[in-house]
């Protein structure tokens, strides 16, 4: 028997919901998906118009304004062994979208990843256990030359809840080189093992063919990680893994890889 995701008919049918929703959502035209699959993993693209901007132009030795229509690509990656889903998409509501027509259309489940605790993805309790003495792991990879925390935001936050999860108060320190440790310098009283640390931003410098890639990493609990470069989103998500930020309990997950 086929799986369902490799079912033609099913893919139309995705392709044909997907078109539906971004041409209502930005009145465009043009929509498509494509497959990569690989041996644990199925790979797609969405490539969909955006909203029509005015640009100045020069025609003929003249200026002029032009409407132009930005084309982008959203990109899905599900690993069927384990139920993770992670999406890049510009915006929050597009991900959670994208998700749920995938589960309707290609796991015949429009409610597969709206289970319990389906959304508790990240934490970042390494952190809240160790505090300042808190390292980052990258010796298995020659290719990550530095790592730098340069953003933390501490609260007193229900873990597992996003926001300020019921905290009155929250607190963003930033720092070029390692935010954590600009807490305790600035904050000597605080115990981060007290608290919950909702956000974290790192700066990964890659050096990879002689080339420098640098690479910022957005992670606020519990469900959403976001970077850019995501021809390095597997190397980014193993190191997340390795460095504890990924709740790898329960098998029927959204992840909002986003941007």
């Amino acid at each position: 028997m086929v799986p369902r995701h490799e079912d033609e008919s099913a893919r139309e049918a995705f392709k044909a919901a997907c078109r539906e929703y971004f041409a209502r959502r930005y009145q465009g035209r043009i929509c498509d998906v494509y497959w990569y699959p690989e041996s644990t993993h199925i790979n797609l693209l969405v490539e969909h118009g955006m909203n029509a901007v005015i640009l100045p132009v020069e025609e003929g030795g003249r200026q002029t304004t032009r409407p132009v229509r930005e084309i982008t690509a959203d990109a899905i990656c599900f690993e069927p062994e384990t139920g993770l889903i992670k999406v890049a998409a510009r915006a929050k509501v597009e991900r959670l979208k994208l998700v749920h027509l995938f589960a309707e259309h290609l796991l015949d489940d429009p409610d597969f990843f709206s289970g319990p605790k389906s959304d508790q993805l990240y934490h970042l309790a390494p952190i809240e256990k160790k505090g300042t003495t808190w390292k980052f792991e990258n010796d298995w990879d020659d290719d990550l030359k530095s790592v730098k925390v340069v953003e933390i935001e501490i609260d007193e936050g229900q873990a597992g809840k996003g926001g300020r999860g019921g905290s009155p108060w929250s607190l963003r320190m930033t720092d070029t080189l390692n935010s954590v440790s600009r807490v305790e310098r600035v904050c000597p009283d605080i115990d981060l093992s007290t608290l919950r640390v909702s956000g974290l931003k790192m700066r990964l410098r890659f050096e990879i063919d002689g080339e420098r890639r640098d690479v910022t990493v957005a992670i606020k609990v519990p469900n959403t990680v976001s970077f850019r470069d995501h021809l390095l989103e597997a190397r980014i998500f193993e190191h997340l893994r390795l460095n504890g930020f990924l709740m790898d309990d329960d098998p029927a997950r959204l992840a909002a890889a986003a941007d």
